[in-house]
């Protein structure tokens, strides 16, 4: 499917049994299994070695473009007196291809003496003197082999929208191409900006060869060649065209081009950006030489017309392969019927009414001594795709001008910061308004991130932080003049500091989800409430100079209520405060200390300071009612400890009181005094300790009776 070359050879079957390999591979050579005949001819020429035989595995190299191989035999078979007049020709082509261009005059001017018509030969003369004419023109193109190329064959690419649609050998299975000895090829899709290559989506996939797509660009007509699975008596042709049409959501069952023939191979379709025009190679009879173009027009009442030549000044006695539309009026094909630099050369011409311009012989890089064709581009050859054999096997290539002269987009560099502190503010939404009420919307996560802006407009960037409004920027024409790039900030102006907190679990350090986080200050009125995410955090407004508690609540979890302050901090140079909210199990027999209830001395009134700690528990009590707890209170060693036992139990039925008092039942609770019976640290008895070890011992606990 790949390439046809138009050899000169005509197989004369030797009177020989039909399991003798020199027979064999003749068969192969005729059905166009190379491979297979490369294997048999091998093995009868270990028998006979004979020039018929060496010129006939050469040739079967040369029909799989391994032309060192296809070399190697014409050497051994052009030093046999024998040699013949038609291997003369395609040795000196081989040689072409190989870059070998004197050795290929030599063979190519011997055959001209014989015969000083041939066409071919003329071809190649031409294309010898293109040669011989002068040094290589500067290219201003880099070539690059594209990252999807596999170790197989891959060629004849094809624009979807952005994607790449190609042909490609890669695949394994059971069935061998006995042209190739490898994979049938099939059609695969690539993202150029990278990802992984897969099967083109559709029932593309044949028991043997597809290829060379075709799309419009309206992504919704797509013409492919595909082999015959099976040919009747007497057929030769084994290529044709197939189509399939992108409706609702997927593409249809392929249909054959209605005006496909048994008898002739008709390949390498190229549908028009429109869609409305069909240019494909044929072997059709009346052609110029071996395949030529044809072009099919669509008719909206007839569908497609009958396909009529495109003319001898594109088709030649060589071979016209592999067009490509640039757009409805530009064509690309492939020819070694024009003089060109060896084997398949790329073409432009362009339409002229009803006529097509002399074709133009594409410069280098496009062009080398091997096969070059399958280009596709989509902005007038300044950067795109073609398909080359030069590096010994058939791979695609990326071009791109490195001269083009264009205006780049305006690359600006978008930042978010707290204009306080300076800080960087992460996950940032924006918006980019041109002044014609386009928009395009962002997610920076990051504090800075790049956006492309087209020179053609001004713009207003807004930003939006958590749910803060950012102070919006704007972006005219003497912003952009002479810049490449161009740095915004958009700032945030907040006078509170943000609290930037995270339910964890204490032994796990897990996030929690769903827990009901409550913010209150004694210098404020109201309690601020939220849930945290999936993520466990949560947020709050701090106002500056302001003390805090905050707790939290969940099920079957408890955490000790934290006090936070801003007071000493400076909006200046601090926007998050940061915390943790360690919550652990609600287990029988597990001990929870209650910070910050504190009692006047000798007093066992709740005092207001301590009513909002105490208030955290009845809200743990109501959200977990299964629940009975020992609220104790403690002493240190100061006093005696019968006074120190009475207080403490005073202390704790206070405590019980205020939770009945607030709707907790009294059989869910249990009073207990220890006083200076549960020293936490070395701070007994007539021991002098610091205060601050002291209040360590005056505490308020529950323990988890039942739950």
């Amino acid at each position: 499917m790949k390439k046809y070359l138009l050899l000169t050879y005509i197989l004369i079957p030797f009177l020989t049994f039909a399991s003798d390999p020199c027979h064999l591979g003749d068969q192969a050579l005729e059905k166009m299994a190379y491979q297979e005949a490369i294997n048999f001819y091998k093995l009868c020429l270990e028998k006979n070695e004979n020039t018929t035989m060496l010129e006939r595995l050469a040739v079967s190299h040369q029909l799989t473009a391994n032309y060192e191989k296809a070399a190697k035999y014409y050497e051994i078979a052009a030093a046999k007196e024998d040699f013949s007049t038609e291997g003369k020709l395609e040795y000196a082509l081989v040689l072409q291809k190989l870059g070998k261009s004197d050795e290929s005059r030599k063979w190519l001017d011997e055959y001209l003496q014989l015969r000083p018509r041939d066409q071919r030969a003329q071809n190649l003369n031409a294309s010898l003197t293109l040669l011989e004419g002068g040094e290589e023109e500067e290219s201003t193109y880099q070539l690059i082999p594209a990252f999807f190329n596999s170790e197989s064959a891959d060629y004849s690419p094809a624009f979807l929208g952005k994607k790449i649609v190609f042909t490609s050998e890669r695949g394994s299975g059971k069935r061998v191409n006995p042209t190739t000895g490898g994979a049938f090829s099939k059609l695969y899709v690539a993202d150029p900006d990278g990802g992984e290559v897969v099967e083109f989506d559709g029932p593309f996939d044949s028991k043997y060869n597809d290829g060379a797509a075709s799309f419009n660009d309206a992504g919704d007509l797509v013409f492919f060649t595909r082999n015959r699975t099976r040919r009747l008596q007497n057929e030769t042709a084994s290529l044709m065209l197939m189509y399939s049409e992108f409706k609702n959501g997927q593409w249809s069952r392929p249909e054959e081009f209605n005006h496909n023939n048994r008898a002739h191979n008709f390949a390498h379709p190229a549908i028009s950006p429109d869609g409305q025009t069909l240019v494909f190679a044929s072997d059709l009879p009346g052609g110029s030489g071996g395949y030529d173009l044809y072009m099919s027009t669509y008719n909206p009442n007839r569908g497609w017309t009958v396909p009529r030549s495109l003319g001898r000044s594109i088709n030649t006695g060589g071979h016209e392969a592999f067009p490509v539309f640039l757009d409805n009026e530009t064509l690309i094909f492939s020819s070694d019927g024009h003089p060109g630099l060896g084997g398949l050369d790329l073409f432009m011409v362009k339409k002229e009414g009803n006529n097509w311009s002399e074709p133009m012989h594409l410069p280098p890089p496009f062009n080398s001594s091997r096969d070059d064709y399958g280009l596709s581009s989509q902005d007038e050859l300044n950067s795109g795709y073609f398909t080359s054999n030069r590096s010994g096997k058939d791979q695609i290539y990326f071009f791109e001008d490195t001269l083009i002269v264009e205006v780049l987009p305006l690359v600006v560099m978008i930042s978010a910061k707290d204009r306080a502190s300076g800080t960087p503010l992460r996950q940032t939404q924006i918006s980019i308004i041109n002044d014609v009420g386009d928009i395009d919307m962002k997610m920076f996560w990051d504090s800075e991130a790049p956006a492309t802006l087209d020179r053609d407009y001004d713009y207003q960037v807004n930003g939006r932080w958590r749910d803060y409004d950012l102070e919006p920027v704007g972006i005219n024409a003497e912003d952009m003049e002479g810049n490449d790039t161009l740095e915004i900030v958009l700032w945030l102006d907040l006078p509170e500091f943000i609290l930037e907190g995270v339910a964890q679990k204490a032994d796990t350090q897990n996030p929690l989800y769903g827990v009901s986080v409550r913010l209150s200050s004694p210098e404020e009125n109201g309690i601020k409430r939220m849930q945290t995410a999936a993520d466990g955090e949560f947020t709050f407004l701090l106002k500056p100079d302001t003390d805090y508690e905050l707790s939290g609540q969940k099920e079957q979890m408890f955490a000790s209520p934290v006090n936070i302050s801003t007071k000493g901090l400076k909006r200046s140079t601090t926007l998050f405060v940061p915390l943790e909210l360690k919550f652990e199990e609600v287990e029988v027999e597990r001990t929870f200390t209650l910070e910050n209830i504190y009692y006047d001395y000798d007093q066992w009134a709740i005092r207001p300071d301590a009513a909002r700690q105490l208030d955290i528990l009845v809200e743990f009590m109501q959200s977990n009612p299964e629940v009975t707890i020992e609220l104790s209170s403690h002493t240190d060693s100061r006093g005696s400890k019968d006074y120190n036992l009475g207080l403490s139990q005073r202390r704790a039925e206070s405590a019980v009181s205020y939770l009945v008092e607030n709707g907790i039942e009294s059989n869910r609770l249990l009073a207990k005094g220890y006083g200076e019976t549960r020293i936490l640290n070395h701070c007994h008895e007539n021991v002098e300790c610091a205060e601050e070890e002291h209040q360590v011992n005056r505490r308020t606990e529950i323990r988890i009776l039942s739950k």
